[in-house]
């Protein structure tokens, strides 16, 4: 059994950036049940930050990472359509944007059609806009990568085809179980996905 500081259970986006943040404060071992990481969502992710996802917690973090996020990233406006009845969802998120002083454009059904020529025009199609000229489309494969020399830098490790089989808790410390071999740490940091 082995004794470290840090037991982050899962490889992917989540699971590595904290990993690669706490190498600096101790001994980590990145538990990843597939065979490499960033398998599943991570790796297949369209990975765009915008402010049309979410509700104010995320929003505020998207807000908060915009900055660090442009060195795995490019500038790719997003296009917010809607119809006559959706308008007042497309006002909120305006409302979104302009909190967070965002470059956006109010647009109209024909504006919006002229940047993108496949959309239908009309009050129950495309009758308003937005476009988010701020927002960004993510390498994720770099973040992933960037991620993990951070860890290794640290100290730290990823341990791919280490399925979790179990956890308990002993004394001040967790025990967590692979089929290769047990950790037992002080914290445990569950970042598995599906």
């Amino acid at each position: 059994m082995e004794q470290i500081d840090f037991v982050v259970i899962g490889g992917g986006i989540a699971g590595l950036s904290c990993a690669a943040r706490l190498a600096a404060h101790g001994r980590v071992a990145v538990l990843e049940a597939e065979s490499g990481p960033g398998y599943h969502a991570s790796g297949r992710s369209v990975a765009f930050a915008h402010f049309g996802l979410g509700e104010q917690c995320v929003r505020a973090l998207t807000a908060l990472s915009l900055r660090a996020l442009a060195d795995f990233g490019m500038r790719h406006p997003a296009l917010h359509i809607a119809s006559a009845a959706q308008v007042p969802a497309l006002d909120a998120l305006e409302a979104v944007h302009h909190q967070f002083s965002c470059d956006y454009a109010r647009l109209s059904g024909e504006h919006a059609q002229s940047l993108m020529p496949v959309l239908r025009v009309g009050s129950e199609h495309c009758h308003a806009a937005l476009v988010d000229y701020g927002a960004l489309k993510l390498d994720t494969d770099a973040m992933l990568q960037a991620h993990m020399a951070t860890l290794r830098s640290g100290g730290g490790a990823l341990i791919a085809g280490a399925r979790v089989s179990a956890i308990a808790r002993i004394g001040r410390r967790w025990r967590v179980e692979t089929a290769a071999r047990a950790f037992t740490a002080p914290i445990v940091v569950n970042a598995a996905g599906a």
